[in-house]
């Protein structure tokens, strides 16, 4: 508990002969009282990024630090859990912090864990308004299965869950 309070994470109260009061404070060590992120005027630093229950099962302890590095950015963006996130490749290392590689590297990870599906979609710019003749897209980030906070009913189940499915369900 010292260490909690030289962080400035807790305060503590010692009454003599009786339990000591314990008072959270702000997780960013600026010694100011906790407050739960809710409600329709939190503001913009007192976010907190929710990550589905349904990835403590066996997913992000089995992740590698780029596979974990690029959920958390796609979980950060709303997007990506409806049409799917975008954004310049050019420009991702700045945004984020990470490499290029371990954008690549976390992206190929999480598709193969049925958790990311990455789609392509060409862009309504007409050839040669940028000085080549080639159709532009852009890939889409799509979290999906248990990846997905909110699951559209639509996106299909990954095989291994439709599998396990199918055993229960055998008498």
């Amino acid at each position: 508990m010292a260490r909690l309070r030289e962080m400035k994470l807790i305060e503590v109260e010692t009454n003599r002969g009786e339990a000591s009061v314990i008072t959270l404070l702000r997780e960013d060590g600026s010694g100011l009282p906790y407050a739960p992120p809710s409600g329709p005027r939190v503001k913009r630093e007192d976010w907190y990024l929710q990550i589905p229950d349904r990835l403590w099962r066996g997913y992000i302890q089995s992740m590698s630090a780029p596979a974990l590095a690029m959920l958390l950015i796609l979980l950060a963006e709303p997007e990506s859990t409806t049409r799917g996130a975008w954004w310049s490749v050019t420009n991702f290392p700045a945004w984020y912090g990470i490499s290029p590689s371990m954008r690549a590297k976390g992206t190929t990870e999480l598709i193969d864990l049925r958790l990311l599906r990455v789609t392509k979609q060409k862009l309504d710019t007409p050839r040669g308004a940028n000085a080549d003749e080639r159709d532009r897209v852009r890939n889409l980030y799509q979290l999906i299965g248990r990846a997905n906070p909110s699951p559209n009913p639509k996106t299909p189940a990954p095989a291994s869950r439709k599998r396990l499915r199918a055993i229960r369900n055998t008498p």
